[in-house]
């Protein structure tokens, strides 16, 4: 019979401390929350690079409301979070109740897009 063979086991476990940023971005997957409009109350895990928001049925997010652009905006995910960004639709983007053409968003945001409102939130 042969002899057992011992193993040593070493606890290579490190403490890492993560900045703010670090830890929001271990947090997957951010979500908005369609708050008014056609088709809420829902909630929409975002789990891509980018989103694209109209009233196309190919829009990632599709909305039937006519006071949207077919292909109205677009969510990015950047270093920075995710940015909205309009894409020259008729209404108009809207982050906290400012109208932008680009803009990082932060938890708790609220983006509009016509008569559709959706809250941004960092899980």
């Amino acid at each position: 019979m042969a002899a057992r063979k011992s193993h040593s086991i070493e606890d290579t476990t490190q403490v890492v401390q993560l900045t703010p940023e670090q830890r929001r971005a271990l947090q997957e997957p951010h979500f908005l929350r369609q708050v008014s409009g056609p088709g809420s109350p829902r909630t929409i895990p975002l789990t891509t690079e980018r989103v694209t928001i109209g009233r196309s049925e190919s829009a990632e997010i599709s909305v039937a409301s006519q006071q949207i652009s077919r292909a109205h905006a677009v969510l990015e995910k950047t270093p920075e979070g995710y940015t909205c960004r309009d894409l020259d639709s008729a209404n108009g983007t809207w982050v906290q109740g400012v109208k932008v053409a680009s803009a990082v968003l932060r938890d708790d945001d609220t983006v509009q897009l016509g008569d559709v409102v959706f809250e941004y939130h960092e899980a």
